[in-house]
């Protein structure tokens, strides 16, 4: 599935594609964002959704519906960053840093249209309850949550893991 859903974007979005691949989570390579030593938004999309992959190989998640969810919030997650990309300057205690201060919400809007096409072209899988569970943890994948929907918690969970586990960290900071 995961090979699915990278190759339908990169053919019916390539404009996303091409604005995830460009846009870097440091301001230049002599500064890098210490949580996201990886680079570009594009490899760490790749990175958590090859988490989710691995996941689902050694855990295989009970429900097919909690894999689908999560490969494609993993695909989706950051696709709001290019336009929500702004550079910080410097502080007394903080570097020169890239921002993408929400979002969450702009990655959450722009999921609805293309989760929409997802839906008519791979209708078996992309159920309105995988859609709407999709926005939900893309809309909510920046803050940690606690609901009352214990499948809800379960999802986010799972996909907090997959973010930090898709990227690439400078501990020495």
């Amino acid at each position: 599935m995961r090979d699915k859903l990278v190759n339908w974007l990169i053919q019916n979005r390539p404009k996303i594609y091409e604005d995830m691949i460009n846009t870097n989570h440091y301001v230049d390579i002599h500064e890098p964002n210490k949580y996201h030593v990886e680079g570009s938004i594009w490899t760490h999309t790749m990175m958590v959704m090859t988490w989710v992959e691995v996941q689902h190989r050694n855990e295989n998640y009970e429900l097919d519906d909690i894999y689908h969810t999560l490969i494609t919030a993993a695909l989706l997650h950051d696709i709001g960053k290019p336009s929500a990309y702004e550079e910080i300057d410097a502080t007394d205690t903080k570097p020169r840093r890239a921002m993408f201060k929400g979002h969450e919400g702009i990655s959450a809007h722009m999921s609805i249209d293309i989760l929409k096409e997802l839906q008519v072209e791979f209708p078996m899988v992309y159920t309105d309850r995988v859609v709407e569970d999709v926005i939900r943890v893309v809309s909510l994948h920046g803050v940690l949550v606690e609901t009352t929907d214990m499948y809800l918690n379960r999802l986010l969970s799972h996909f907090h893991m997959a973010d930090k586990g898709g990227a690439i960290r400078d501990e020495r900071n």
